[in-house]
């Protein structure tokens, strides 16, 4: 757990210091990995608000994603990933910098590597921003020994259960992806009663086997949140009793849903 803190705090640490506000769209698209958690976790305590894309989105779906959302830091796999969604870094688009996870070795001459520290948002182009994950991450590291572990404590605690925490783009019959925005307070919910309605104890293993993007996936990792934003965004008694006692008179439906909404960006 000190470990996941550390580097979710790190990320939280490089976007403030990249001069992320409260609310900022961060995208991540990618199969499921390590770095997958370190960005959502660490993107929500930087105040943003996490849009994940699933791997298998075409460019056009995910270019749209990023424009309808306004993403403005994005993390992907890989460089192919990344090529879906550059056209978005021209001067009119939303996107700011893009991070990648995967070495850049292999990178194709017309996507040149920037440094995430010195690449400015108004000077913006194909490949322009786009950065190693491994530096974002060094980056934070060096801002959190300058002392900015406070900044990002006085972000989360800025935080509010109504606020958005994530948008979830689910395919429709119309053939464009609809938006469902999900709140702390949805998130924080779901963490805390997951583990009592299924009966999940500390020494249960999960097999994750959907990719990280649907929410489905999400209950897994969600309570390896940071203790400092799952205690600080922890639902109301009153109102978490209320949700309690309605969710549980429509369990077995509320299930069959949420495993449907998991299956559909597959």
């Amino acid at each position: 757990m000190g470990r996941d803190r550390e580097r979710a705090t790190a990320v939280a640490a490089a976007l403030l210091a990249s001069g992320m506000r409260p609310g900022t769209a961060v995208g991540i698209l990618s199969a499921s990995r390590r770095e997958w958690i370190d960005v959502e976790m660490g993107a929500m305590l930087a105040g943003g608000v996490v849009v994940p894309l699933h791997p298998a989105t075409t460019s056009a779906a995910a270019l749209d994603i990023v424009r309808r959302a306004g993403i403005r830091y994005a993390f992907v796999e890989e460089p192919l990933q990344a090529e879906k969604i550059l056209a978005a870094l021209e001067p009119d688009g939303p996107l700011a910098r893009i991070a990648v996870f995967e070495t850049l070795s292999r990178l194709p001459a017309m996507m040149p590597v920037a440094d995430w520290r010195s690449t400015s948002p108004t000077s913006r182009g194909r490949g322009a921003a786009l950065a190693p994950f491994a530096e974002f991450l060094e980056l934070g590291r060096h801002e959190i020994r300058r002392g900015a572990g406070s900044a990002v404590e006085r972000r989360v605690a800025e935080l509010r259960p109504e606020d958005p925490a994530t948008i979830v783009f689910n395919w429709s019959a119309a053939g464009r992806p609809l938006a469902t925005v999900l709140t702390h307070d949805n998130i924080a919910f779901t963490t805390a009663s997951v583990p009592r309605e299924l009966e999940i104890t500390a020494q249960d293993r999960t097999l994750l086997f959907l990719p990280l993007a649907p929410r489905l996936s999400a209950a897994d990792r969600l309570g390896r949140r940071p203790g400092r934003l799952r205690r600080r965004l922890r639902p109301g008694p009153r109102r978490g009793a209320a949700r309690r006692r309605r969710d549980a008179a429509r369990l077995p439906d509320r299930r069959a849903a949420v495993s449907w909404s998991g299956c559909a960006g597959d």
